[in-house]
């Protein structure tokens, strides 16, 4: 009775074998990486010997930051994926770091070069005591003096080279000695910090026989980003503006991104999607919160909240998602200019050359757009402020190029003239730019003659005040100036402003600003005088420039 069920025992072996997993562990390359205003999508790729029945293939060596509600699988052939999951290998640290690594070798190089140090040490030492052995000359019968003169000389400069070369010697040892000992203490600084977990992306599949399959995963990976910046560029006033949009990508996975497609996008998954829910507000009397119980209507506004919390619960998508059909490819583009993608919420620029990105490292700019934009160049200054003029770009038709909100380095004429800040949502139909002051306009506004003068008449008081403004263009070419000054405004109905002379300005009475808007040409002058009147009571007091 025992030999048929040994047997059967030993036949069944080979078959529950055959059921068992295999476990793969394929190389994968990095296809492409979508940097987003926060946060990153990696695409992966490996190629894998599938075998009949289930197989675990493992992706390793992956960042341990990965958003596991991200995780995407797909393929192309005769095969299911059954599963996508995430894991830590505790066991498995990631790759060396690239800031290690580099230590290390600077630390073989500095050994190498005491080893060197040491045998010229060890050379001169031998030439040091072959000379100490050997200075005792002549014989019995003596030397004569120019002999002794010679071989005393010889010993001399010889040995004093020798001294002079063992003290270099010393003062290199020295030196590379801090050196290694600084970055010894600078390796274990770094090598002392606590052992991060490598990530890994599992995936079982089962394939009914033996092939090789392409496996592609996605992963959305915290710590990295970019930031959007502009360069503008004025060659001269009479063509358009030249703008460069660029981007400071950075990454912290703990993997670097070497020859990757990158693309940029204006998404950011990192900030919730999910619409606001606006509640009731009930507005009642104000009692003291009671030691028991709560009020219904407060049971109410909990009971709706529970309730679209879990409308909320219900409607998010569950962990993972993965698919049988083959990755859509990207358009191949030989071209180095960036593809721009519209899409309904987001703009993505397909960066049309591979780029590196080093993890940890300084962001890496990468320009993405670059934008000739027709300006009008004019000037504008507030002499009560800042004597100088201001040339200024003012561009229009700017919504059609969907700039992003950044950082602008502006350049004039071939000079960096300074930084400002490219703003579209709080711009209006016209983008300005300030290219900075130019020296060629010169604006002088001093007191006039009658600058103050005090009457008062019945019970009231009147000032006056004066100013004179000269404007004078010492450029070669004829300029457009809008200048603006300003007389005091009344919030008081007692007190009146009267503006006796402005000099054709039009005049803002709400804000009391004034505005003349001057052409000059090369090499002529403007007066204008501002002159007003304010009348208020006597028995108070106001304060007047």
């Amino acid at each position: 009775m025992m030999k048929p069920l040994k047997f059967f025992l030993l036949a069944c072996l080979p078959l529950s074998l055959a059921a068992q997993e295999r476990e793969l562990r394929p190389a994968s390359t990095i296809d492409g990486v979508t940097v987003f205003l926060n946060n990153a999508q990696i695409t992966r790729t490996a190629n894998v010997q599938l075998r009949a029945g289930t197989n675990r293939v493992v992706f390793e060596n992956l960042p341990r930051w990965i958003d596991q509600q991200s995780l995407q699988a797909s393929g192309k052939g005769n095969f299911t994926i059954l599963s996508v999951a995430f894991e830590l290998n505790h066991l498995k640290s990631q790759e060396k770091s690239p800031e290690v690594s580099r230590l290390e070798k600077s630390l073989d190089s500095l050994r190498a070069e005491l080893r060197r140090i040491a045998a010229n040490a060890r050379a001169l030492q031998a030439e040091d005591s072959m000379l100490q052995a050997n200075r005792y000359i002549g014989g019995q019968n003596g030397v004569d003096a120019t002999r002794l003169r010679e071989v005393s000389d010889f010993f001399r400069i010889r040995i004093a080279d020798i001294k002079t070369r063992r003290l270099k010697v010393d003062e290199e040892r020295l030196s590379v000695t801090e050196n290694v000992r600084k970055i010894q203490e600078q390796l274990q600084s770094v090598q002392s910090q606590p052992r991060i977990a490598s990530g890994e992306v599992v995936l079982t599949v089962a394939a009914p026989s033996d092939l090789r399959a392409p496996l592609t995963i996605s992963y959305i990976v915290n710590g990295a980003g970019w930031t959007p910046t502009h360069d503008v560029r004025a060659v001269d006033t009479n063509q358009p503006l030249s703008l460069v949009c660029k981007a400071q990508v950075y990454q912290n996975t703990g993997e670097d991104w070497k020859n990757i497609k990158l693309t940029l996008s204006t998404g950011n998954p990192a900030q919730s999607g999910v619409k606001p829910t606006l509640y009731p507000w009930y507005l009642d009397y104000y009692e003291p919160v009671r030691a028991r119980g709560a009020s219904s209507r407060q049971k109410l506004v909990e009971e709706v909240v529970m309730h679209d919390m879990a409308v909320v619960a219900e409607e998010t998508t569950p962990l993972g998602s993965y698919a049988v059909q083959s990755p859509v490819p990207k358009a191949a583009s030989a071209a180095v200019h960036t593809q721009q993608t519209d899409g309904t919420t987001t703009i993505e620029y397909a960066i049309g050359v591979p780029c590196d990105v080093p993890t940890g490292g300084k962001p890496q700019g990468v320009e993405y757009k670059k934008l000739d934009i027709p300006a009008a160049y004019e000037y504008y200054a507030v002499a009560k402020l800042d004597k100088d003029a201001f040339l200024l770009a003012r561009a229009t038709g700017w919504e059609e190029y969907n700039l992003i909100p950044g950082e602008a380095s502006l350049f004039f004429e071939g000079t960096y003239v300074g930084k400002s800040y490219i703003d579209p949502r709080a711009a209006t139909d016209t983008l300005d730019l300030s290219l900075g002051r130019d020296k060629g306009i010169v604006i002088t506004r001093v007191k006039g003659a009658d600058f103050a003068s005090r009457q008062s008449v019945g019970s009231s008081r009147r000032e006056v005040r004066s100013w004179n403004i000269t404007v004078r263009n010492m450029k070669r070419q004829p300029v457009t100036l809008v200048l603006e000054d300003q007389v005091p405004v009344s919030t008081n109905k007692d007190i009146e402003v009267t503006a006796n002379q402005i000099s054709g300005a039009a005049w803002d009475k709400d804000t009391g600003r004034l505005t003349w808007r001057l052409t000059l040409a090369p090499g002529e002058s403007k007066p204008l005088t501002i002159k007003y009147e304010v009348k208020y009571p006597k028995n108070r007091q106001i304060v007047l420039e």
